[in-house]
C-alpha cells in the first residue's frame, strides 16, 4: 500500500520536529544503590567497618556499636523458616528469602562522640555520593589530609561509606550535632524509596530537629528492617573483621567497642620473627624507588606463629595498612608456590605499614579494600618488594627451624645424631639434612619422627644394620669398618630411595589432576571412585604413616571381622555393629605395643562441597565402630575419622556448609575427626616429599641415571627386546603401580 502525499508530508513532519538538544543530562537511578550499598557491603562486619572509619575520621574518642546478637539470632531462624514454609506452598519464589528484612523493633546502633555535624555538613558533605574529601579546591589535588582539626590523618577517601549501611539494613536514621549548636539534626535514608527514583540527584530528604545542650556533640546512626542473610555470622566475625582492618590504633586514643567492651587484639604467640633488626616500633623499614615516579618507604614485620596454630587460608601473608586502616590483603600476592620453604606460609602474618601509598595524588586502593588497583609502575614495583620480603622471611624462617631442630636432635635424640657422625663423609649432610626435614616437617620426638626416621635413613645407608650395631654396644671404630663396607649398598639403596620418591611425586601429580578436574566438573559430575583408588593405593598421601588399609570400601561387619583378626579376637558373629551395611571408604589401624588407633576415612568427591552431612556419617562410622570395641576388646583401641574432601569458597558456602565451618573451629586438639580440604593435603605432601627428594638427589650427583620403574607394557616389551629403549610411565601410571610400603 502506497503512502498519500497529505501523508508523506506529515510523517517528514514528524521527523524533523524532533528535539535536538545541545547538551544532555547524566541520570544515576535509584539502583546504584545495589551496586554501592548491598554488593559491596554483604556482611555486618564489612558495614561496621565503614562506620567505624567514618567515626574515626569525625576525632571520636569512641564508637560503640550496640548489637542484639541473642535477637538477631533467634529472629533470623524464624523469618527463614517461615520463608520456606511460603516458598514450599508457592507463595514466594525460592531465594527472595535472602533479601527479608527482620522486625522493625531489632535494630543496630553506633554511637560515636565525634565533631558531629550541622545542617550545612549534612547536604555538602554527608549526602554527595562519591565526594572526595580530601580534594582542596584551591590546587585541585588531594592533599587534604588531616581530619576537622588536624588531630588525625584521615581513612576516608572515596566518600561512598555512608552507603554501607545498606548492605545491612533497608533503614537507615542518622541523629547528629556539633558541640556549638543546641539541636540535633536527624535524617532518614529509606532504600525503598532511594531505590525507586528514577534520579537520585532528584531526591529530598525530609529533616527534623530536636533540642539539645551544648554540651553534647557526635553521631547516632540506627539501623532497621535489618537484612536476613547480611546478619548469618556473629559477633565472633565482626570482632575479628574489625581486629584485621584496624591496626595499630590505640584504645586510649580511639576505642572501637562493642556493645559497650573495648575491642582488643586476642594475644598469639609467635615462635620466629623477621628481620632480626627492627629498629621502627618493631618493624623494619624499606624504601621502593620507582625509576621517574619517585619513592615509597614503609614499614613492616613478618612473624610466624608456633607449630599447630596454623592460619586459615584467607589470613594468611601480608597485610598492607595505611594510616592504621587495611587497604589490601591478606595475601601472598605474587610469592610462587615453589619458594623454599613455602608449608611455612601456613603459620606466616606479615604487617606492612605504607601511609605514603595512601597519600599520593593517585588512588591505589581499590573499593573493597583487598587489593592494590591498577598495573602501574607503583603498584608493581610495592608488590614486588612485598613479595621479596615473604621469600626472605620464609627462608629465615626455614634456617631458624634448622637450628631448633639441631638442637633437639641432640637433646631428644643422640642417638641418631651418632649413626650420622658414623656414616661416609660424602653421607654425612644429606642425612643431617634429611633429618631436618622430618623434624621440621612433625617435630623431633614426635610419633611420626620417630615411625619415619628409622625408614628415610634405612633407604639412605643401611642404617638398620648401623643402628643395630650401636644398640648392641659396639665400637665407634667396628661401626665405621663396617659402615664403609656397606658403601656400595648404600649407594644402591639410594637409588631405590629415589625411585620410590619419584613415584611418590607421580602420585601427588594425579591428586593435583583430580583437584583440578574437580574445578572444572564443579557440581557437574561426581568420580569420587578415582580420588578413592588413589589414596587405597597411596595412602600417605593422607598421612606419612600410612601403609597399608585395613579394609576399602567394606561394611562395617567387615571392618570389625578385619579388626578382629588384626588384634586376635576369636568370634563376634552374634555382636556385630548395628547398621553394618554403611561402608567407610578407608579404615587403617596403627599398632603399637601398648596402644592402637583405628583411622575411619570418608572421601567425597572433588567435584561436590563438603556439608554437615558428611562429618556425621562419619561421625556414625566412628559411634558404631567404638560401640562394638568397647564391648570387645580388651585392648585401647582409639576410634578417630578424616573427612576429606573440597571445602566451598567463604562466599559461596550453604547452609549446611557453614554448619560444617562452625563444627570445624569449635573442634580440638582431642576432637576425634578432622577435615581436610584437599588442596591442604596437596600442599601437605608436597611439602614434605619434595625436600627429602632434593636431598637424595644433592647426594646422588649429576651423573646418577635414576632408575624409572616402568608401565606393564614397557615391561613387557623390554622383555622382549633386550635392546628396547624403557620409558617412563606417566604420572597417572606411576601412581597407580607405586605403593611404597
Amino acid at each position: 500500500m502506497t503512502l498519500g502525499a497529505e501523508s508523506q508530508l506529515q510523517l517528514l513532519g514528524a521527523t524533523c520536529s524532533k528535539e535536538k538538544p545541545n547538551e544532555f543530562e547524566m541520570v544515576i537511578q535509584g539502583g546504584m544503590l545495589d551496586a554501592l550499598g548491598i554488593n559491596m557491603y554483604s556482611t555486618l562486619a564489612k558495614s561496621m567497618v565503614e562506620f567505624v572509619a567514618n567515626s574515626h575520621d569525625s576525632e571520636a574518642g569512641y564508637v560503640n556499636i550496640s548489637i542484639p546478637f541473642d535477637r538477631i539470632l533467634s529472629a533470623r531462624a524464624l523469618v527463614r523458616a517461615e520463608a520456606k514454609k511460603a516458598v514450599a506452598a508457592g507463595k514466594m519464589e525460592p531465594f527472595t528469602v535472602l533479601l527479608l528484612p527482620l522486625p522493625d523493633d531489632i535494630k543496630i546502633e553506633i554511637t560515636d562522640d565525634g565533631h558531629g555535624m550541622d545542617p550545612a555538613d549534612v547536604q555538602h558533605k554527608f549526602l554527595p555520593v562519591n565526594r572526595k574529601r580530601r580534594l582542596d579546591n584551591g590546587s585541585g589535588k588531594e592533599s587534604n589530609l588531616n581530619s576537622e582539626s588536624g588531630k588525625r590523618k584521615v581513612m576516608g577517601r572515596k566518600g561512598l561509606g555512608k552507603l554501607a549501611g545498606f548492605g545491612v539494613a533497608e533503614k537507615i536514621t542518622i541523629k547528629t550535632k556539633r558541640a556549638e549548636d543546641d539541636f540535633w539534626t536527624v535524617f532518614e535514608m529509606d532504600y525503598a524509596k532511594l531505590s525507586e527514583a528514577p534520579n537520585l540527584a532528584g531526591v529530598t530528604i525530609p529533616a527534623t530537629y530536636q533540642t539539645g545542650t551544648p554540651a553534647e556533640k557526635g553521631t547516632i546512626i540506627t539501623l532497621s528492617r535489618l537484612r536476613c542473610d547480611a546478619l548469618k555470622r556473629g559477633e565472633t566475625d565482626l570482632r575479628s573483621t574489625l581486629n584485621q582492618n584496624f591496626f595499630g590504633i590505640r584504645s586510649e586514643d580511639f576505642a572501637i567497642k562493642i556493645n559497650g567492651n573495648t575491642l582488643s587484639t586476642p594475644p598469639v604467640e609467635y615462635s620466629f620473627t623477621f628481620p632480626t633488626e627492627r629498629p621502627h616500633d618493631g618493624f623494619a623499614r624499606t624504601v621502593v624507588e620507582v625509576e621517574e615516579v619517585g619513592n615509597i618507604a614503609f614499614d613492616y614485620v613478618v612473624k610466624f606463629r608456633t607449630p599447630g596454630d596454623s592460619l586459615k587460608n584467607d589470613q594468611r601473608g601480608a597485610r598492607i595498612y595505611c594510616h592504621n586502616r587495611l587497604a589490601a590483603g591478606p595475601s601472598l600476592f605474587g610469592l610462587p608456590s615453589g619458594v623454599h620453604n613455602f608449608h611455612g606460609q601456613d603459620y606466616m602474618e606479615c604487617i606492612v605499614q605504607a601511609d605514603q601509598l595512601d597519600e599520593i595524588g593517585v588512588d591505589l586502593v581499590s573499593t573493597d579494600r583487598t587489593q592494590l588497583k591498577g598495573e602501574s609502575e607503583v603498584v608493581i614495583a610495592f608488590m614486588d618488594r612485598i613479595t621479596d620480603i615473604l621469600r626472605r622471611a620464609l627462608n629465615a624462617h626455614y634456617k631458624f627451624k634448622e637450628g631448633i631442630v639441631d638442637q633437639e636432635i641432640v637433646e631428644k635424640n643422640p642417638g641418631w645424631l651418632r649413626l650420622v657422625d658414623s656414616m661416609d663423609k660424602k653421607t654425612r649432610e644429606p642425612a643431617k639434612k634429611l633429618l631436618r626435614t622430618l623434624g621440621s616437617q612433625f617435630g623431633v620426638g614426635s610419633r611420626e619422627f620417630n615411625e619415619i626416621a628409622p625408614l628415610v635413613m634405612n633407604t639412605m645407608n643401611a642404617g638398620e644394620v648401623l643402628v643395630r650395631l650401636i644398640e648392641v654396644g659396639t665400637s665407634a671404630k667396628e661401626i665405621n669398618e663396617i659402615a664403609a663396607a656397606l658403601l656400595d649398598l648404600a649407594e644402591v639403596e639410594k637409588s631405590q630411595a629415589l625411585t620410590i620418591f619419584r613415584g611418590k611425586l607421580s602420585a601427588i601429580h594425579a591428586l593435583r589432576q583430580l583437584i583440578n578436574k574437580g574445578k572444572e566438573e564443579w557440581r557437574k559430575k561426581q568420580f569420587e571412585e578415582e580420588l578413592h583408588t588413589l589414596l587405597k593405593r597411596n595412602p600417605w598421601l593422607i598421612r606419612q604413616e600410612f601403609s597399608n588399609h585395613l579394609t576399602s570400601n567394606q561394611t562395617l561387619e567387615t571392618l570389625c571381622s578385619e579388626l578382629a583378626n588384626e588384634l586376635g579376637v576369636d568370634h563376634f558373629a552374634e555382636d556385630s555393629p548395628k547398621k553394618a551395611n554403611l561402608r567407610p571408604d578407608l579404615v587403617f589401624l596403627m599398632n603399637d605395643p601398648n596402644f592402637h588407633e583405628l583411622v575411619i576415612v570418608e572421601l567425597k568427591s572433588p567435584t561436590i562441597p563438603l556439608e554437615i552431612d558428611h562429618l556425621t556419617q562419619l561421625m556414625g562410622y566412628i559411634s558404631d565402630a567404638e560401640a562394638w570395641i568397647k564391648r570387645k576388646f580388651h585392648h585401647d583401641v582409639r576410634v578417630t575419622g578424616y573427612l576429606i574432601g573440597t571445602r566451598e569458597e567463604p562466599e559461596k558456602r550453604t547452609r549446611d556448609a557453614i554448619t560444617l565451618e562452625n563444627q570445624i573451629a569449635k573442634a580440638g586438639p582431642t576432637t576425634e575427626w578432622k577435615v581436610y580440604d584437599l588442596h591442604e593435603l596437596l600442599r601437605n605432601t608436597e611439602g614434605a616429599h619434595a625436600d627429602m627428594i632434593k636431598a637424595i638427589e644433592n647426594d646422588l650427583g649429576e651423573d646418577h641415571v635414576l632408575i624409572i620403574p616402568k608401565s606393564p607394557t614397557a615391561l613387557a616389551s623390554a622383555s622382549s627386546d633386550e635392546n628396547a629403549e624403557s620409558v617412563a610411565p606417566s604420572a597417572a601410571e606411576n601412581a597407580a603401580t607405586t605403593t611404597p610400603s
